[in-house]
């Protein structure tokens, strides 16, 4: 997957609680490697490539994956201890553009 989201513009300055992850590699694989490992079959987002772009260091556990087709969910990581969960956890919604996804990072929180 390209570097270059489509939906977030590579100067966007995340406000609080995100945390841009898109140029930090070590938090990017954890946050990817933990929806793998929660998401289990049946699940949307099983066998789905994604990015991790942002974290809520906040109040919550969600995270910004954009999807290989471009398109971008936000998913309420849960860290279960015995995974995967069953759909529909984690829970994810759909983003259907750029100015919808900024409204939930610039809203989150508030």
């Amino acid at each position: 997957m390209s570097d270059v989201s489509p939906l977030l513009p590579p100067d966007l300055d995340f406000p609080e609680p995100w945390r841009d992850v898109r140029s930090d590699p070590d938090a990017r694989d954890s946050l990817e490697l933990e929806l793998r490992r929660e998401v289990g079959a049946g699940h949307p987002l099983h066998g789905v490539e994604v990015r991790a772009m942002a974290a809520c260091d906040g109040h919550c556990d969600d995270v910004i994956y954009e999807l290989r087709d471009g398109t971008a969910v936000v998913v309420h990581l849960s860290y279960p201890t015995d995974p995967p969960d069953r759909p529909p956890f984690p829970f994810a919604v759909s983003v259907g553009d750029r100015d919808e996804l900024l409204a939930v990072v610039r809203s989150h929180g508030a």
